[in-house]
């Protein structure tokens, strides 16, 4: 659910983050207008996608830290107490089987 919640999330966030190609778009529009020269346009850029990436990473953070506290506030068990519970679980089976072959 967690991984469903990002990609739906992380979708939307097109409108924050900036692609390579539609970065270099728009620098050659800003040369071919003369609003910047080849260096400043670059620079532009870098700073563009950058900051897109940024945004990105701390939404990425916001979505899992919410995800969650969600999951907690809906006492659902996570993996790593799922994969604790399942090898004590197993463990007893193992105890119980060896206890019951003893007996035998």
């Amino acid at each position: 659910m967690q991984k469903w919640l990002e990609k739906g999330f992380l979708f939307g966030l097109g409108a924050f983050s900036i692609t390579k190609e539609k970065a270099e778009k728009i620098k050659d529009q800003i040369i071919k207008q003369g609003e910047l020269g080849q260096q400043e346009a670059d620079e532009f850029i870098e700073r563009l996608v950058k900051k897109g990436e940024e945004q990105k990473q701390e939404l990425k953070d916001m979505i899992n830290e919410q995800s969650k506290k969600t999951f907690n506030d809906l006492n659902l068990v996570t993996r790593e107490e799922y994969n604790a519970l399942l090898e004590r679980v197993e463990s007893l089976e193992k105890l119980q089987a060896n206890n019951k072959n003893q007996a035998d």
